[in-house]
């Protein structure tokens, strides 16, 4: 069914948007319910799980709905019925990490939603051709090998990047038959207020020690280039792509990053720099500490984000320091 286009930037910054956040409880999304409220309507739905022991989350005045994904039936049916009086302006789909997910909330969204915003991720490249010459991954290199035998062993390799580019493949084979707006968000390394991972903290805490223990590094933390993203730019770039022409983004991939693409050392001198320590370390064949990057292929190109969305990221430094 095809739907009106999505809310256009006067619409957006004057208030009233409905926006449904699938998952998104935990880390990004809390910041960006922040964001968007009071002036817009809020509905989450997850699995209810409680983080950071907050007593005030989720705020007052945001509709929270409480299902487990992994019942497809039950939240195809969830979907449907918060959806059965009204068309979102947006949906944020957080917490899609395998085909069957974004098929359910396919299947319960279609007609209901002017624009679905798909945060995905980096290691889609992971499980793709690599671009001849060696280069920074851009949006077009999200091309599977044509060898099954090739495709095969990528994909077991990484099977987190293989199951979260099938999501995007399923978005985009759906909106080929059906009028279904998407855009995927592809997100290295990500920093921020709320990141649970632990790996910015654990290398803080070891540089706090450093002069002590040195940090034990190895020849690649001098040498291999690195992504990271601020999750406050994330939220920033969502927002920007609400007030934009839909024309401008359905069916796009998008790289969100810094600009700077450091090494695990400078990124780590930064965070030392943020402290005012000087970093202490040591060479080391293995037993490193390194907890990035999370993928092996190297940095990605933003400049797809930079001038489709005209957006320009905080810096690397900045974000260190907020985080």
């Amino acid at each position: 069914a095809k739907i009106d286009p999505p809310i256009q930037t006067e619409y957006f910054l004057s208030g009233g948007a409905t926006i449904l956040l699938l998952g998104g409880t935990r880390f990004i999304g809390r910041d960006l319910t922040r964001r968007l409220l009071p002036d817009h309507q809020i509905t989450l739905i997850n699995r209810g799980n409680p983080y950071w022991r907050e007593e005030e989350w989720p705020p007052s005045d945001v509709t929270v709905h409480e299902c487990d994904r992994d019942d497809r039936e039950e939240f195809i049916q969830l979907l449907k019925d918060v959806s059965s009086n009204q068309i979102w302006d947006a949906v944020i789909d957080f917490c899609a990490y395998e085909p069957g997910d974004m098929k359910a909330a396919i299947s319960g969204l279609t007609g209901r939603t002017r624009l679905h915003v798909y945060i995905s991720t980096d290691s889609v490249y992971a499980v793709c051709q690599e671009p001849d010459p060696a280069r920074p991954r851009k949006e077009k290199d999200s091309i599977r090998p044509i060898d099954p035998e090739e495709r095969a062993e990528l994909n077991e390799d990484d099977d987190y990047g293989d199951e979260k580019l099938q999501c995007e493949e399923c978005l985009q084979e759906y909106s080929q038959t059906t009028s279904y707006p998407f855009v995927s968000l592809r997100l290295p390394d990500v920093i921020g207020p709320y990141d649970y991972s632990d790996r910015f903290w654990r290398h803080l805490l070891l540089i706090k020690a450093c002069k002590s223990r040195p940090l034990r590094l190895s020849k690649s933390a001098f040498t291999a280039k690195l992504s990271f993203v601020f999750s406050h730019d994330i939220i920033d770039v969502i927002l920007k792509i609400l007030s934009l022409d839909l024309s401008l983004v359905d069916g796009h991939a998008f790289n969100i990053a810094h600009v700077e693409q450091p090494t695990l050392f400078e990124f780590l001198e930064e965070i030392a720099h943020s402290l005012n320590i000087q970093l202490q370390y040591e060479l080391v064949d293995d037993d490193a500490d390194e907890f990035y990057p999370s993928v092996d292929f190297g940095p990605v190109d933003v400049q797809k984000m930079i001038k489709t969305l005209e957006y320009h990221p905080s810096t690397l430094r900045d974000a260190i320091i907020k985080t």
